[in-house]
């Protein structure tokens, strides 16, 4: 069960959400065997706390839909950047397009959850009249 508009408990999820993220990184980096030094973990992290405050944020504004989206989304990117990584699809590119994919997705999950909250907010706003 998600937590009401403006909850503290969007904190705790949050914390997760970058914590499943970073994990993810950092794993297919150990997988690939990259070289783990403190500006790549710092990097990391950026990249977990970014990608893990949008949804965050848009769920605790009571956008619930944007967050399902994002979160399908990002779950998609994870999974995709474990396949590049473990399926050795991109030989000697891995480390690079597992990120480059994780961060597509992304993208495509704000991009879609920003159209479907803008075309719900339309239609309940043309019911209301």
């Amino acid at each position: 069960m998600m937590p009401l508009k403006k909850s503290n408990r969007w904190i705790w999820i949050f914390i997760l959400y970058t914590i499943i993220i970073f994990t993810g990184l950092l794993t297919t980096r150990f997988i690939l065997g990259s070289e783990i030094l403190v500006k790549y973990i710092l990097s990391l992290i950026l990249i977990s706390l970014v990608s893990a405050l949008i949804p965050c944020i848009g769920g605790f504004l009571g956008k619930r839909l944007f967050f399902l989206i994002y979160t399908f989304c990002t779950i998609v990117g994870i999974l995709y950047m474990f396949y590049v990584v473990l399926g050795n699809t991109a030989p000697g590119w891995g480390d690079l397009t597992s990120i480059v994919g994780l961060l597509f997705m992304v993208g495509v999950g704000a991009t879609l959850g920003l159209v479907v909250e803008v075309i719900l907010y339309f239609v309940k706003r043309k019911q209301s009249k």
